[in-house]
């Protein structure tokens, strides 16, 4: 059975109103604990001037067994993941097919914001590869004698 574009991008916008699929009691690593908790964990280092040691000492107590040096390079790369999408994010948003794990976390306006399948169509079929030869490959420059 043949579908259209239209077709697709009337599925695309059914999957884009899909409520998150909540998973609370999924395990997640100490990393993805600590970028849960960032926010707070800030907080409490530069409102209530806590160190990290500190903060890990009360973590381990709690539960989370976490050393400074680790839970100071976790918050890190929480920072850095939040100031600037990663190429592989970037990839996920604007490809064809979906990520195969739902994320609670993730908006529905970056999904909402991606191309639409129509445009990405023809985005394709202008990238297609010319069968054409350039004529302007083959003009030598005037500055120099040769290609």
């Amino acid at each position: 059975m043949r579908r259209t574009i239209e077709q697709a991008e009337q599925l695309a916008a059914k999957l884009r109103a899909l409520p998150a699929v909540e998973n609370k009691t999924r395990e997640i690593s100490k990393q993805e604990e600590v970028r849960l908790l960032a926010a707070d964990i800030l907080a409490l280092i530069r409102e209530r001037n806590w160190t990290i040691q500190q903060v890990a000492e009360y973590l381990t107590t709690e539960g989370l067994e976490i050393g400074a040096p680790t839970l100071k390079s976790y918050l890190q790369r929480s920072k850095a993941n939040s100031k600037k999408p990663s190429g592989k994010r970037k990839a996920v948003a604007t490809s064809a097919t979906p990520d195969s794990t739902p994320h609670a976390s993730r908006p529905s306006e970056n999904l909402a914001s991606a191309p639409t399948i129509g445009e990405r169509a023809a985005a394709a079929l202008s990238q297609a590869p010319s069968t054409t030869s350039s004529a302007t490959a083959a003009i030598t420059r005037p500055d120099r004698q040769q290609l």
